[in-house]
């Protein structure tokens, strides 16, 4: 008798709300539409128990719970792989940040000051990451009283270092020679 009760207050009082809902509302189409989705909800709550006599509400609970399940599971997945992806990309960020220092102090080593270093990497099979080329760029330099002189000098001195500088990347990074280029900023 208790749900008997409770089912026909439920109807009663959403009945009430969707007049109270239509008399708020001024405009005459959104009533049509305000009368039509209340008109739809009465109706559910008129089948509530008619649905429970046949069982038809738990199966549609279970259908609509599925449903939402599946539909969380594909949004966890999607999540998934954009931070895998977001993953990869600051670690091959830090990867190259990381060559860039090493390079530069490579070229420090041998005396040389590097103004840039650009690296370009290739994704091999199996996810590893290999050097396909670089280029880094030394920043002029000029010393002594005689500019003509010394200017020749210095930039033999500079070319030696240059391929030195070539050499040891090559050797250390595994990177063909010819894919390493070290040049002179003018």
């Amino acid at each position: 008798m208790d749900t008997l009760y409770m089912w026909v207050r439920n109807l009663i009082c959403c009945l009430c709300m969707v007049e109270l809902l239509c008399h708020l509302v001024r405009s005459g189409e959104y009533r049509r539409y305000l009368r039509f989705f209340g008109g739809l909800v009465i109706l559910l709550l008129m089948l509530g128990p008619v649905a429970d006599f046949f069982s038809i509400g738990t199966s549609f609970e279970e259908a609509l719970q599925l449903a939402f399940a599946k539909e969380e599971a594909y949004e966890l997945q999607m999540s998934q792989e954009a931070l895998a992806g977001l993953q990869s990309r600051k670690i091959s960020e830090a990867f190259r940040a990381e060559l860039e220092r090493q390079m530069k102090a490579i070229a420090q080593a041998h005396g040389q000051q590097s103004s840039s270093v650009e690296i370009t990497l290739a994704e091999e099979d199996g996810g590893a990451v290999k050097i396909t080329e670089v280029s880094v760029w030394l920043v002029k330099q000029n010393r002594g009283l005689n500019v003509f002189e010394e200017d020749e000098n210095s930039r033999a001195r500079q070319q030696e270092a240059a391929r030195e500088i070539r050499g040891e990347i090559a050797a250390l990074y595994g990177v063909e020679e010819n894919a390493v280029h070290v040049s002179v900023k003018e």
